[in-house]
C-alpha cells in the first residue's frame, strides 16, 4: 500500500510542478491522435467508396420515415377543436404508422383529440423505430450478401483499425518514455513523445499477445456458464454458479492484467523483445497488490468531482473533465514509479 500511495502522489505532484509542459504534451497528443484518425480514414476510404450509395439510402430512409411520420403528425395540430382536430391528428399519426391514434378517434371530442395525439405519439414513435430498423437491416443484409462489397468493407475496416491502433500505440509508448524520464531524471521533453518508433512493432505484437492472454479468464467464465446450463441443476443453484463464475473470472482477469501490465515499460525502458517483456512483467514482485491499490485510489479520487457534480452540476462537470485529463497523465507517471520500485 505504501508504494502505491507514493506512486499516486508522484503522479499528481509531477503534473502540478510542470503544468505547462503536461498541458502542451496533452494538446500535442490530441492533435497527433486526430491526425492519425484522419490518416486512417483516408487510407480506408477507397474501400468504402462502393458503400456510399448504401449510406445514402440509409439517410433517405431516415429522412423519409421521420418527415413522413413525426413532423406530419404535428401538421394536424394538437389543439382540441372537436372532431375536426381529432381527425387531423389521427391523419398525421396514420401517415407515421401510429396504431394508438386510430383507437382514440372514436371519442372525437376535445379531449379525444389530445388523447389521440398523445397515444399516436407513443405508438408512432415505436412504429417509426421499427420501420427504420427494418429498412437499415435490409440494406445491411444486401451488403452482406454481396461478396465483393463485403470483402471491400472488411479490408477497409481492417486498414482503419490497424493504422489507428498503430498511432495509438505510438502515443502510448511516447507517454511511457516521458513517464520513465520524469521518474529517473525529473524532467523530459516533447521530443520523447516521438522517440519510440523503433519499438512500435514490438509493442504491437506484445499487445496482441497480451490480448490473447486476457482471453483465459473469459474462457473460465464460459466454463462456469456452461455448467450452469445443466438441466438437472436447480434454477437457484444455476444462478449461483453464474455469479460465482463472474466473481472468479473478474478476479483472475484483474490478476492477469496486473501481472502483464508492465510489458510496455520493459520494451521502452530496457528495449526488451516481445516474449522477454511479457515474461519480465510477470516476474515482478508485489504487482497485484500495488496495482489494485493504485487502481482503487484513482477510482476513489473520481468521487470528488462526482460529488461536486451532484451539488453543482456545471462546476462538477468541468472538474470531472479536468480530472479525467489529468489522471490519464498521472496514471502513466504512477505506473512508471511502480515499475522502478518493483524492479529493485
Amino acid at each position: 500500500m505504501k508504494i502505491a500511495i507514493e506512486a499516486f502522489k508522484f503522479g499528481f505532484k509531477t503534473i502540478i510542478k510542470r503544468p505547462l509542459f503536461f498541458m502542451y504534451a496533452l494538446i500535442v497528443t490530441k492533435l497527433v491522435w486526430l491526425a492519425g484518425l484522419m490518416l486512417s480514414s483516408l487510407l480506408a476510404f477507397p474501400f468504402f467508396l462502393p458503400l456510399i450509395s448504401f449510406v445514402q439510402r440509409i439517410i433517405e430512409v431516415l429522412k423519409g420515415v421521420l418527415s413522413g411520420g413525426i413532423l406530419k403528425m404535428f401538421d394536424g395540430g394538437l389543439t382540441p377543436d372537436g372532431a375536426k382536430g381529432a381527425g387531423e391528428v389521427a391523419k398525421g399519426i396514420g401517415k407515421m404508422g401510429g396504431f394508438l391514434g386510430g383507437a382514440a378517434i372514436g371519442g372525437a371530442g376535445g379531449g379525444g383529440a389530445l388523447g389521440a395525439a398523445k397515444g399516436g405519439l407513443i405508438g408512432g414513435g415505436i412504429q417509426t423505430g421499427l420501420k427504420l430498423y427494418s429498412a437499415v437491416k435490409d440494406i445491411i443484409n444486401e451488403i452482406m450478401q454481396s461478396p465483393m462489397l463485403f470483402v471491400l468493407f472488411v479490408i477497409g475496416l481492417i486498414i482503419f483499425i490497424l493504422t489507428s491502433r498503430m498511432v495509438y500505440d505510438f502515443l502510448i509508448l511516447g507517454w511511457t518514455r516521458i513517464a520513465l524520464e520524469f521518474k529517473d531524471k525529473g524532467f523530459s521533453s516533447i521530443r520523447s513523445l516521438f522517440s519510440t518508433s523503433d519499438s512500435l512493432f514490438k509493442y504491437f505484437l506484445a499487445t496482441v499477445a497480451f490480448g490473447f492472454i486476457l482471453i483465459i479468464p473469459l474462457e473460465l467464465f464460459g466454463v462456469f456458464y456452461l455448467v450452469s446450463m445443466i438441466p438437472a441443476l436447480p434454477l437457484a443453484f444455476s444462478k449461483f454458479i453464474v455469479f460465482l463464475g463472474y466473481i472468479v473470472s473478474s478476479i483472475l482477469l484483474l490478476f492477469v492484467s496486473s501481472k502483464f501490465w508492465f510489458y510496455g515499460y520493459f520494451i521502452v525502458g530496457e528495449n526488451a523483445d516481445v516474449v522477454e517483456s511479457l515474461k519480465k512483467s510477470y516476474m515482478l514482485k508485489g504487482v497485484f497488490y500495488n496495482f489494485v491499490s493504485l487502481f482503487v485510489m484513482f477510482g476513489l479520487a473520481t468521487l470528488v468531482p462526482l460529488s461536486i457534480f451532484y451539488i453543482l452540476p456545471t462546476v462538477g462537470l468541468i472538474l470531472l473533465a479536468l480530472y479525467v485529463a489529468v489522471s490519464s497523465m498521472a496514471g502513466y507517471l504512477a505506473m512508471a514509479f511502480l515499475y522502478r520500485k518493483m524492479m529493485r
